[in-house]
């Protein structure tokens, strides 16, 4: 790594394709993520860039520390985990759908208060 290097963490996983096209549309060359096997550091073939292929509460955790001088991560981690980042860019991928599941039996007209147990904020 040389003191001019960006280092960027990505998000392995779900959003991973996404990011690595959004990349290769802004120009960057993402050709060395197509046959990436178990490796989790890349560097772009002008050696300007560093990625690191990171779980996604990690990405967060690599900036705050300076491992990462930037990155990129689904808008989840940073409700889930307010610690003070900007998000600069809504990149308008990796949407999800949130469903509630019930038994066969449930009556939606029961009045009675239900309490739903979740990890995301209200």
């Amino acid at each position: 790594m040389t003191s001019n290097q960006i280092t960027i963490a990505l998000t392995k996983g779900r959003i991973e394709k996404d990011t690595v096209k959004l990349l290769e549309k802004a120009g960057f060359d993402m050709s060395f993520m197509a046959d990436k096997g178990r490796n989790l550091i890349f560097e772009s073939p002008d050696k300007r860039f560093r990625f690191l292929l990171v779980k996604a509460p990690d990405v967060t955790t690599y900036v705050r520390h300076g491992v990462a001088d930037i990155g990129i991560v689904g808008k989840d981690v940073l409700v889930e985990h307010p610690t003070g980042y900007l998000e600069m860019l809504d990149l308008n991928f990796g949407l999800c759908k949130f469903s509630v599941a019930s038994t066969e039996d449930y009556n939606p007209d029961d009045h009675k208060r239900k309490r739903i147990a979740t990890k995301y904020p209200t």
